[in-house]
């Protein structure tokens, strides 16, 4: 079991998962995918418009590992637009993913945070 996981973290292959380029139902709202951040240093993140639509995303060989494809859907927002709830999904192949329900809200510093993730 130590080698194993030895050997894991000595690899240094790059794992890519790739992001829709915005939140739907959100005109001109574009993620900023230098903003997200991973606690894997192998992890890198790649807009979803550079890669093929429907299953050819999942069968076409790429010269690096796709671990998975994310995706959210438009923010719903209370009366006071201090707190808000969105759908957001990964799939890790043609049949294979998960969805959850993210609830966000405003912190003190105007921020926007998130409150409690649900599966959906």
């Amino acid at each position: 079991m130590e080698r194993k996981k030895d050997s894991l973290q000595r690899d240094k292959t790059l794992i890519y998962l790739v992001v829709s380029d915005s939140i739907s139902g959100i005109e001109n709202y574009k993620i900023e995918l230098n903003k997200l951040k991973s606690n894997n240093e192998k992890i890198r993140f790649k807009y979803r418009s550079e890669f093929p639509n429907g299953r050819e995303f999942w069968i076409t060989d790429y010269d690096y590992f796709i671990a998975g494809n994310i995706q959210f859907g438009g923010i719903i927002f209370d009366k006071t637009k201090n707190n808000g709830v969105l759908n957001g999904g990964y799939t890790m192949g043609v049949l294979n993913g998960s969805g959850s329900r993210i609830f966000i809200k405003k912190n003190k510093s105007g921020n926007w945070i998130i409150d409690k993730i649900e599966g959906t």
